[in-house]
């Protein structure tokens, strides 16, 4: 017998953030796996504000069940808030995959719905109609726990999410072979990947080095990934730097595939967010890819960290510091180091679960 999984997500590369990674990689696994018949299905937020645009979100959630008649229903991230409408599980097994949104919305952050309707009645309901609660980190999941749902704290499991197809790129490569050809070649590469937003930092961390780049003696060049209300001011900052010392280009939104190239050509990761992250995508990315990573120490960012690859700071000016403290004086010796980390089994568990979620 042929179980049917449906996956809803709100975002699906080519655009989105990492739950739509999340999204493709899950989708990537499962379909892979004989027996299953997935459905992805693209439901994205427009007009959540006003009640004409959430109730036809909520319509075609209900016609996804019954056009498609699943086993198991998937919702990823802030999804979830449809469970909070339907009165009960229909036969249905729900798994909802948390990315950080839920308590975020419980305690009334203005991007969420808390304009229509009582937030925390809803996803309190939501929870309730839920078979599981998967939580990327332990720290999303002390977080959740501090919430309305702690009363359905049975449901929560913490299992990081699986390999994305590029991460798979990143462990195929030699990295060490890779980064040590390039140990005396031009500058020390550093690579930014983000939304160019002001909470994720990109900003600020460039602002800080620009101002700081003279103590640098070696030449630096910073590669940054991403779009977004921010990419204007950091290109002026561009306009302001000493090529000797410091060359920062702004590459714009690249393709997935793409990806991997820059974690390779690059000796050193940057993660600038300030946000309390319930995970990290690009962190996992580059210590997959054998990367020295700076980082600032928030979210759940350190209970990745296995193999003293990263190194955290608690404000944006100490990291850019210790990022130079390090170009001046360790380089040389990290680019010597064997570095061989394995990060696929604790992340593979996700898709073993959600199939012993699955009505046979």
């Amino acid at each position: 017998m042929t179980n049917k999984i449906l996956l809803l997500s709100a975002e699906f590369p080519p655009y989105g953030g990492g739950a739509g990674v999340v999204a493709q990689s899950l989708a990537s696994s499962l379909s892979s796996i004989g027996n299953l018949d997935i459905t992805l299905v693209k439901l994205p937020f427009q007009g959540r504000f006003k009640w004409f645009g959430y109730s036809c979100f909520i319509f075609k959630f209900i016609m996804n069940l019954i056009v498609h008649r699943p086993n198991l229903v998937i919702l990823n991230d802030q999804i979830s808030a449809l469970l909070g409408f339907i009165p009960s599980s229909f036969g249905i097994n729900y798994v909802v995959l948390s990315h950080g949104s839920e308590d975020r919305a419980l305690f009334g952050h203005p991007t969420t719905i808390k304009s229509i309707l009582k937030v925390d009645k809803l996803y309190v309901h939501a929870v309730k109609n839920a078979a599981a609660y998967i939580l990327p980190s332990k720290f999303q999941k002390r977080k959740m726990l501090k919430t309305p749902l702690e009363a359905y704290k049975s449901k929560f499991h913490v299992y990081p999410w699986g390999i994305s197809e590029y991460e798979k790129t990143l462990l195929s490569c030699d990295g060490v072979k890779l980064q040590s050809a390039m140990k005396h070649l031009g500058p020390i590469n550093i690579l930014i990947c983000a939304r160019l937003t002001p909470g994720k930092g990109v900003y600020s961390f460039v602002s800080q080095l620009v101002k700081s780049a003279h103590e640098l003696e070696k030449k630096v060049a910073v590669s940054i990934l991403g779009s977004g209300e921010e990419l204007p001011l950091i290109q002026e900052l561009v306009n302001k730097c000493d090529p000797s010392k410091l060359d920062i280009k702004t590459i714009g939104w690249v393709d997935q595939k793409e990806v991997p190239k820059f974690y390779q050509e690059s000796q050193v990761f940057v993660h600038t967010s300030t946000l309390p992250e319930s995970y990290g995508l690009t962190f996992q990315d580059a210590l997959i890819a054998k990367l020295k990573v700076f980082a600032i120490d928030v979210g759940a960012l350190v209970e990745f960290e296995q193999f003293g690859q990263a190194s955290f700071f608690n404000t944006q000016q100490r990291m850019v510091q210790g990022l130079i403290r390090w170009v001046n004086e360790d380089h040389d010796k990290w680019m010597a180091l064997s570095r061989t980390p394995d990060l696929l089994s604790p992340r593979t568990k996700l898709v073993d679960f959600l199939l012993e979620t699955t009505v046979e």
